[in-house]
């Protein structure tokens, strides 16, 4: 099989840029040097997101305008690779989230971030800033807030200076908010954080590094939070709906190449 063209694929409709972890630090610091262009958001794709795109409307439209979508989950890499893309690997969120934080503390780019349960975000900025010396946390909100808050936020971290912004709410709710709310924040990248807040809080353990490794990331947090085994139901209907929509996929990256 012919390797295809790089750049931009598709999986289940989406798009999927063919980056290394680096290359996608790369992509932010350019957006970052670029002051007058669009802001731009990150969403970290997995196949309970593909999935959940192809019922949310909402969902999906935040695949579209100025989007970095790096293949986080193994099932969206291991499809890829079933169609020809041999090179791709993943691109976990956390680490990007932390390449990027330890761009910012280099770079002096302040960051921000809103997510998770009250007391949350300040752990995880506290980890950070011990972390990456000379992290400038320009401010920190937690997650529940009510929707009459959602302006007097965004207009907080607007006045903050904030360039970097981690969301951490969840999918879809991520997704949603900063391609509702980032341009108006003033910052230059937005992330959806979805469960790196907990993790750099200590709240919640990472997989091993083996696991990571073997791609089993996904098995070690079913085996550590059994509760959320409705999730993983998502697996077999993504790999299933990779199959019957790859005709279409492969149409759509022969309209882009």
């Amino acid at each position: 099989m012919a390797e295809p063209k790089p750049g931009r694929a598709y999986v289940l409709g989406l798009p999927v840029d063919l980056v290394y972890l680096e290359e996608a630090v790369a992509i932010c610091h350019r957006t970052m040097a670029s002051p007058d262009g669009p802001p731009r958001r990150v969403i970290t794709l997995n196949p309970e997101m593909a999935v959940q795109a192809k019922k949310d409307p909402l969902l999906a439209a935040c695949f579209r305008g100025e989007v970095l979508v790096v293949p986080d989950g193994i099932g969206i890499v291991l499809a890829l690779r079933r169609r020809g893309y041999r090179g791709v690997a993943r691109v976990p969120g956390i680490e990007l989230g932390e390449r990027l934080a330890a761009e910012a503390a280099r770079q002096g780019w302040p960051v921000f971030l809103f997510g998770g349960r009250p007391g949350i975000a300040e752990e995880a900025a506290a980890t950070l800033c011990r972390r990456f010396s000379g992290l400038v946390v320009a401010g920190t909100a937690h997650g529940y807030l009510r929707p009459e808050e959602e302006a007097e936020l965004v207009a907080a971290i607007a006045a903050s200076g904030a360039r970097l912004l981690f969301v951490g709410l969840g999918v879809p709710k991520q997704e949603i908010w900063l391609r509702k709310n980032l341009t108006a924040t003033g910052a230059r990248i937005g992330i959806g954080g979805g469960g790196s807040f907990d993790v750099w809080a200590g709240k919640v353990p990472r997989a091993p590094l083996a696991w990571r490794r073997l791609g089993l990331e996904w098995a070690y947090r079913f085996l550590r939070e059994p509760a959320r085994w409705r999730r993983f139901f998502a697996l077999p209907v993504f790999f299933w709906q990779a199959l019957i929509l790859a005709p279409k996929d492969r149409e759509e990256e022969r309209r882009e190449g």
